[in-house]
């Protein structure tokens, strides 16, 4: 939104932005981990074999699917859908290419819209860190690395 409206300014047009808090708050889409600028985030969330966790996940109510029994039936081609979307490597490996298109320069974009608007300091760079629990949890994402 806020990306909108300055091209919008900067091509003449009066333009009123209205927020529930301050930019960057806890109402924000930048809010904690959202706030991610990374051309390596191209890895889809559906992968081959995911299929086998899901019956895992859903009976773990901490775990990364938890859904309501009663939805299932509204939800359940949505679901296929996205199952079906990382079934195999090809399709993985299409998805990351495509989003690595869109994704690569995307740090670089964001520092000069930062930069445009006098605040530079909403940009930072500090890295990013990926651990594994061992040598065997780190294999299982060979094809994220690749």
């Amino acid at each position: 939104g806020a990306a909108t409206a300055w091209e919008l300014i900067k091509d003449g047009h009066a333009v009123t932005q209205i927020e529930p808090s301050e930019p960057g708050g806890p109402q924000a889409a930048s809010y904690g981990n959202g706030a991610w600028i990374s051309p390596a985030s191209i890895v889809p969330m559906s992968m081959p074999g995911l299929w086998r966790k899901v019956p895992g996940y859903l009976l773990d109510p901490n775990g990364p699917l938890v859904l309501r029994w009663a939805a299932l039936p509204s939800l359940a081609p949505w679901l296929l859908r996205f199952l079906m979307a990382g079934w195999t490597a090809r399709k993985v490996e299409r998805t990351a290419h495509l989003l690595a298109s869109i994704l690569r320069d995307g740090p670089q974009r964001h520092a000069i819209l930062a930069e445009e608007i006098g605040r530079p300091d909403y940009i930072r760079q500090t890295g990013l860190l990926y651990a594994y629990r061992d040598r065997n949890a780190f294999a299982e994402e060979a094809l994220a690395w690749r």
